[in-house]
C-alpha cells in the first residue's frame, strides 16, 4: 500500500470520528445549595467546562446545532451546546460570570409568570436584558404547568403570552421552547409545530443527531453529582417507536423497529432497571406487564456501542 492511500485511509477514518454525534446539555440552579437536586455548584461546574477545554470540545450555540439538523448535515461529535431553564436569579449571580470567563455561548428558557410577578427567586426584565447581551433567550412558556393537567388550548395560549411578552420586552425574536418539568404528550406536539419555533426541546437522556426530530430535541439534564464525561460518550440510537401500550395503567406491549444489524438491546423502565432483550430482523417486540410507578416514566434503549433512544409516558 503506498503512503498517497494510507492518507486517503487515514482521512475516511478521521472524518468518520468527527461527524457523529453532539449533545445538549441543561442546567437550573447554580451554586443555590437549598435545592440539591436542580442545583450545580460553582466548583462542579468549572470542572465541567475545564473537562470540555482540555479535551477538545466545542461549545456551541444551538442556533449552530439546529441549523446542521435543519440542513441535515453531519453533526461533529465533539459539538456542545448549553441551556438553562427557568431562569433563576442564582444563575445571573452565580452561572452567568462563569459562562461569561469561558466565553461559552448558552440558551437560556425563561418562563415569564414569576419575573412578572417579581418573585424573589427568579432575575427581573432588566436582569434579562443583560443576559441576553451574552447568549440567546427562550420560552419556557409562562407559568410553567404541566402540560398534561391543562387543555391544549390554554397550554398554547399560556406559551404565546410568554413569547409576546418575552419579545416586547428584549425587542428580539423568540426561536425555542422547551417543556415545563420536561412533560409532554407526543400528540402536543403536532399542535407546537404550529407556534412556528425553529425547534423545541424536552428533557431526554440522548445524544443529537441529524437524523433527530427537530420538534422533540434532546437535552441531558445536569446536576452536582452528574459525570459530564458519561453523557458525552452516548451515541444516538435511530428508531421507530412502532407501538407502546397501556391498559389498565401498565405497560403492556413495546414494539420498536432498529437497524436489522443489531441483534440485542437493553431496555430500562423506569422503577424497574435494565434488561436485555434479543431482536428479530431489527424488531423490537416484547410484551409485559409492568405498572406505571411514576408522574413521568421513561422507556430507555442502548444498544451495546452505546447508542440510546427515550420514550417518555406521562400520566
Amino acid at each position: 500500500m503506498n503512503f498517497k492511500n494510507i492518507l486517503i485511509i487515514l482521512f475516511i477514518i478521521f472524518s468518520y470520528s468527527l461527524f457523529a454525534d453532539g449533545h445538549i446539555f441543561v442546567y437550573h440552579r447554580f451554586g443555590d445549595n437549598r435545592f440539591t437536586s436542580s442545583n450545580i455548584s460553582i466548583s462542579t461546574l468549572r470542572k465541567h467546562f475545564d473537562y470540555l477545554k482540555n479535551n477538545n470540545y466545542k461549545v456551541v450555540s444551538l442556533k449552530n446545532m439546529v441549523s446542521k439538523i435543519k440542513n441535515n448535515e453531519e453533526i461533529p461529535d465533539n459539538w456542545v451546546a448549553f441551556t438553562i431553564d427557568d431562569a433563576y436569579k442564582s444563575f445571573y449571580n452565580n452561572g452567568l460570570p462563569v459562562f461569561k470567563e469561558y466565553n461559552y455561548p448558552f440558551t437560556l428558557f425563561a418562563n415569564t409568570e414569576p419575573i412578572i410577578g417579581k418573585y424573589p427567586d427568579f432575575v427581573t426584565f432588566e436582569e434579562l436584558r443583560d443576559i441576553s447581551k451574552y447568549g440567546e433567550v427562550a420560552t419556557h412558556s409562562h407559568s410553567h404547568q404541566h402540560s398534561l393537567n391543562i387543555s391544549t388550548n390554554v397550554l398554547l395560549n399560556d406559551i404565546k403570552k410568554s413569547v409576546n411578552i418575552l419579545e416586547k420586552e428584549l425587542n428580539k425574536k423568540i426561536n425555542y421552547y422547551s417543556h415545563p418539568y420536561g412533560e409532554y404528550d407526543y400528540n402536543i406536539l403536532n399542535y407546537l409545530k404550529n407556534l412556528n419555533f425553529q425547534a423545541i426541546f424536552n428533557q431526554n437522556s440522548g445524544a443529537i443527531s441529524n437524523k433527530n426530530n427537530i420538534y422533540d430535541l434532546n437535552r441531558i439534564a445536569l446536576g452536582e453529582n452528574d459525570n459530564i464525561e458519561f453523557w458525552l460518550n452516548i451515541k444516538y440510537l435511530i428508531a421507530r417507536w412502532n407501538n407502546i401500550e397501556i391498559k389498565n395503567n401498565s405497560i403492556t406491549n413495546i414494539n420498536v423497529t432498529l437497524n436489522n444489524s443489531i441483534k440485542q438491546i437493553e431496555v430500562y423502565i423506569s422503577g424497574y432497571g435494565w434488561k436485555w432483550y434479543n431482536l428479530n430482523n431489527g424488531i423490537l417486540n416484547i410484551n409485559l406487564n409492568k405498572p406505571l410507578l411514576y408522574s413521568r416514566n421513561r422507556i430507555i434503549l442502548r444498544t451495546k456501542d452505546n447508542k440510546w433512544n427515550n420514550y417518555l409516558i406521562v400520566k
